[in-house]
């Protein structure tokens, strides 16, 4: 039989046993005589996906004719359809552009000859979703996959209660979600953290986060995690990771370097989040102990975020992901601390005798946040980075971090801090 066998496994003679055992559609099966490939086929077929999702998972065969009447739902003949070129990837690409949250889980067999007919059958299978409700774009609403008195199973609209139980089941990812950042701030912190020099007061620090949007499997195996972090990195003359430490810690590993100017943290999980650390401070002053001077820069606010940014669009890209990841960059410990060429502050401050300088007068956090995916990392790298800029300038007090400069010259900052000479990272 189909179910249970890898979709890879899957031959002919399996799908004739739906016909020969009478196996009917149901909450969990559907069929489908040809495949449309226009707007109207692409809506009809998310339609059917996103409702075993939303629902109990189910299969979608491609291939096969039912009855009409009251036998709807029967088998009638196995006519196959012609073979569809890039079936895999087109299926693929509809779920994540329209479907909300992305359908990323889903499996398409390769084409199963149909006897001599040069017919063909195919085989999708969508699991159960962990992040539903699913929605179709353009408002076409949230589908489940139902049978209303005895007539044949197909999608309808969910009701209210429908899409509260289903919120339920997202709500129990967005709290594992919130439990991975608590644990990598609570391995952070347990690494210990610098202080300004004469004061218990500690460094100014820029932070990055990044999740899978709603995190519901493990998208990296464990024993991999040092590997892919490798081949991610991206290279640069500031770099600190070529002397570090790195320990596997559950489904993470965490790497650590005091080397160069700024004390480094990087965590990398199985779940595929990222959370990076630099202290923003001077060198450690060996006569007065593990404590640092404020030198935060100007170009900080640009280089590390661009830099974080490139390193997780090649992480995306190697492991294949593509659904939303939730991206965050914090400047933690910042009031009062001025920022370096950072200038047309708000006004002048009894906290600093750098007036010159933007700095934060109230606030000790700053914050940007998007969601993103792969394709956005690779279309439009540097305008995210650009935005991530002007946001944590503004929330320093940079009163025209919005307006000037230009795009080009914020991003030539970060390029010439780190050294990155390679256009095609981070273009002009």
């Amino acid at each position: 039989m189909v179910f249970g066998k890898l979709l890879s496994d899957i031959a002919f003679s399996d799908i004739e046993q739906l016909q020969n055992n009478d196996v009917r559609e149901s909450v969990v099966l559907e069929y489908k005589s040809q495949f449309k490939s226009g707007d109207a086929g692409r809506d009809d077929v998310l339609k059917e996906m996103s409702a075993f999702a939303n629902t109990f998972g189910g299969y979608l065969i491609f291939g096969i004719e039912e009855k009409g009447g009251q036998e709807r739902g029967q088998i009638k003949s196995i006519p196959g359809v012609d073979p569809i070129p890039n079936l895999k990837q087109t299926l693929i690409q509809w779920a994540v552009e329209w479907v909300y949250p992305p359908l990323v889980d889903i499996e398409v067999s390769d084409a199963i000859p149909v006897g001599n007919q040069n017919k063909v059958c195919y085989v999708v299978h969508v699991p159960a979703s962990m992040s539903a409700p699913h929605f179709l774009f353009k408002r076409e609403g949230c589908y489940v996959r139902v049978d209303e008195h005895s007539k044949p199973f197909e999608p309808k609209l969910a009701t209210l209660d429908e899409i509260l139980r289903l919120t339920e089941r997202r709500k129990a990812l967005v709290d594992h979600r919130n439990q991975i950042r608590r644990t990598a701030m609570k391995r952070w912190k347990a690494l210990g953290t610098p202080c300004l020099s004469n004061s218990k007061r500690p460094a100014p620090a820029i932070l990055f986060w990044a999740l899978p949007e709603f995190p519901a499997q493990r998208v990296i195996e464990p024993r991999g995690l040092h590997a892919l972090l490798q081949q991610a990195a991206v290279q640069h003359s500031r770099s600190p990771w070529h002397e570090c430490h790195w320990d596997a810690q559950q489904d993470a590993i965490v790497v650590r370097s005091s080397a160069g100017r700024d004390p480094s943290h990087l965590e990398l999980t199985s779940w595929g989040s990222v959370f990076v650390a630099e202290h923003l401070c001077g060198k450690t002053d060996s006569r007065l102990g593990p404590v640092c001077y404020a030198d935060v820069k100007r170009e900080q606010l640009i280089a590390y975020p661009a830099l974080w940014l490139l390193f997780l669009r090649n992480l995306l890209s190697r492991v294949g992901f593509q659904a939303q990841v939730l991206v965050r960059v914090e400047l933690h410990h910042v009031r009062g601390i001025p920022v370096e060429h950072l200038g047309a502050t708000w006004g002048p401050s009894e906290t600093t005798d750098k007036a010159e300088y933007a700095r934060s007068v109230v606030d000790d956090k700053v914050r940007w946040e998007e969601n993103l995916s792969a394709a956005d990392l690779i279309s439009n790298l540097p305008q995210y980075a650009v935005r991530a800029y002007r946001r944590l300038a503004f929330g320093v007090g940079c009163r025209d971090a919005y307006e000037k400069p230009g795009d080009k010259e914020i991003i030539a900052w970060g390029r010439d801090w780190l050294g990155l000479n390679n256009q095609d990272l981070l273009p002009a």
